[in-house]
């Protein structure tokens, strides 16, 4: 059940973590006119920008939306190494990689690079 505004709710992430909108811009990369848009209420933020403000203020996406849940979140955080070690065993599965090969740290950004550039290619039926 709906209890609170998606406005009403950023604020308060924002006040327990002491940051301005300026800020916030700077550390997610989300426009200060987009930010400033929220926190009036004249609109709600996108699926992909509220995963970003989620995880950068660690709390629930659905609290963040303002429903009835927990603030924070009970997704499992994964560390760098968990998240290539997940990855890797999906590319070995899938037969992108073989048993034995290595990525590195770069190969795997580049990897991540080529999907977010190539998303709408890869996305194209669900867009």
């Amino acid at each position: 059940m709906l209890e609170d505004t998606f406005a009403n709710r950023l604020k308060k992430a924002m006040a327990m973590k002491n940051i301005k909108a300026v800020e916030l811009s700077a550390k997610t990369g989300i426009a200060k006119s987009q930010i400033s848009h929220w926190l009036s209420g004249t609109y709600k933020a996108k699926q992909d920008s509220l995963t970003t403000l989620a995880e950068f203020f660690d709390v629930d996406e659905v609290w963040l939306m303002g429903f009835n849940v927990p603030m924070k979140s009970e997704k499992k955080k994964y560390s760098q190494e968990e998240e290539k070690a997940i990855l890797k065993d999906v590319l070995t599965r899938k037969g992108f990689l073989n048993e034995n090969e290595e990525m590195t740290e770069e190969d795997f950004n580049k990897l991540i690079e080529f999907a977010k550039a190539n998303k709408s290619f890869i996305m194209k039926d669900k867009q």
